[in-house]
């Protein structure tokens, strides 16, 4: 099939929310299909893909890997304006609903920026289908008008909770508008079922995958050592912004946290646990080491200064994902503070470390269902004295918390994650009533082994 991708969040972009979909852009093109993915430009001001060279690229692309097309936002630095002010005042709400009221969203001036390229992918591609991810509702209104104008099936995507960001009075009139769609792909159960609620129309569970290989399945540890970086580590507080696998201890002796820390309270319940473990187990002063990489890096260091925490610890910005999961594998643990308003992606990626992984203030049963499936060890916490137990668990027990998975883990795999995402594309065209693509021709379009199994909604990876 030939496909376009749409994600507002270009795929260099240091964040979590750039891989979704370039990384399935990519496992669908090794199965043959001709996908397009479409993003904002990474830095404001790059120019992005020149119009005039668009119709050409696509003549003569190897379609063996997407086809990346950066689109510039239109300039209206008003909106850009609005998009950084940190503060919520009656000005800028009154703003806000203005901009979702006329325009359908925060972010129409990259929506306007896509329209010429759209045009002319439209007509020079004829995509069977257009895939956009929803991070904010004008990804949405791209990847409509784009499956408009191709006469192609109009597919949409939710990796947030719709109603964390849409504002409450445009809740259910941008819902409606989706309702239209061919078909709704979730990255979670929690996050499908708000969605299902208000755009009315049943969902596919498509969980970002993870990288599965024969030496993660080994859950191998570090052997070696060596004096500079021993002795680096005996003055406590941030060691520097660098590769992350640095500062990490021999032998699992680092506790690596992760990700957004959401709530500073529960930051801080996770820091009083630990010291309280560390105070208690004298045998590990001289070993432990936590550590932390992610986008609140600035929020971790005021804290963990404020607090003058008794043990080393690290602090790094957001890692290369090579280096992330390199560092959570080796680790004695991994960590990291929950929100109740979303799925954490993030989890499942801890579990398939290999390492244990300690949670505050509570998961959603989604979350556990997964680790017990996989196989994993998850550890709920809620208050300090329940951190201080796992710590000690941890401890006194790390090489049996070490596990082998079980077969569970495969259906987490990007390539087991790819099957469902690729099904629901092909259902979704197949049954599209404004499709251009001849139904017999979209079977035969992907040379996956799973290609003529068109079966019902997939609402979880274990369908």
């Amino acid at each position: 099939m030939r496909l376009v991708f749409i994600n507002y969040i270009h795929p260099l972009y240091r964040h979590i929310s750039a891989v979704r979909v370039s990384r399935f852009a990519e496992e669908l093109a090794k199965r043959g299909h001709h996908v397009i993915l479409l993003t904002k430009t990474l830095r404001d001001g790059d120019p992005g893909t020149k119009i005039s060279e668009v119709s050409e690229m696509i003549k003569i692309h190897d379609w063996s890997s997407p086809l990346h097309i950066e689109c510039a936002p239109a300039k209206m630095p008003g909106l850009q304006r609005l998009r950084e002010q940190k503060s919520s005042s009656r000005h800028k709400k009154l703003r806000v609903c203005y901009e979702y009221a006329f325009h359908g969203g925060m972010f129409y001036d990259w929506a306007m920026g896509v329209t010429p390229y759209g045009e002319i992918i439209a007509k020079t591609f004829r995509p069977a289908a257009t895939w956009g991810t929803f991070g904010n509702p004008d990804t949405l209104w791209v990847c409509r008008n784009i499956s408009k104008q191709a006469s192609a099936a109009w597919c949409i995507d939710v990796k947030d909770n719709w109603e964390r960001f849409v504002p409450p009075p445009f809740r259910r009139r941008l819902s409606r508008r989706l309702a239209a769609a061919d078909a709704l792909t979730a990255n979670s159960v929690f996050h499908g079922k708000i969605a299902e609620r208000w755009i009315g129309r049943p969902f596919t569970t498509v969980y970002s995958g993870i990288d599965i290989s024969e030496q993660r399945l080994r859950v191998t540890s570090r052997k070696s050592d060596d004096e500079s970086r021993r002795a680096g580590l005996q003055e406590h507080g941030n060691v520097g912004a660098h590769d992350l696998s640095h500062g990490f201890r021999p032998n699992g002796q680092t506790l690596f946290i992760g990700g957004s820390i959401y709530n500073e309270d529960h930051f801080i319940t996770l820091l009083d646990g630990i010291t309280e473990w560390w105070r208690h187990h004298p045998a590990w002063q001289n070993r432990f080491m936590f550590s932390y990489a992610g986008c609140d890096g600035e929020r971790v260091d005021r804290i963990l200064s404020h607090r003058r925490v008794p043990f080393p610890y690290d602090i790094v910005a957001y890692q290369p994902h090579a280096v992330y999961d390199k560092c959570c594998r080796e680790a004695m643990a991994n960590a990291y503070v929950s929100s109740p308003h979303t799925f954490h992606h993030k989890a499942i990626e801890l579990l398939g470390a290999g390492r244990p992984v300690l949670v505050i203030p509570g998961e959603h049963q989604e979350t556990r269902d997964i680790a017990e499936r996989i196989g994993g060890e998850l550890l709920v916490c809620r208050t300090a004295d329940d951190v201080a137990t796992a710590m000690g668990r941890l401890t006194s027990d790390a090489v049996k918390m070490r596990r082998r998975f079980s077969d569970g883990i495969e259906r987490f795999s990007w390539d087991a994650q790819t099957d469902i995402l690729e099904r629901a594309l092909i259902e979704a065209v197949v049954n599209s009533s404004r499709n251009h693509v001849p139904k017999g021709l979209v079977v035969g379009a992907s040379q996956s082994k799973n290609v003529n199994c068109i079966g019902g909604l997939h609402r979880s990876a274990s369908s």
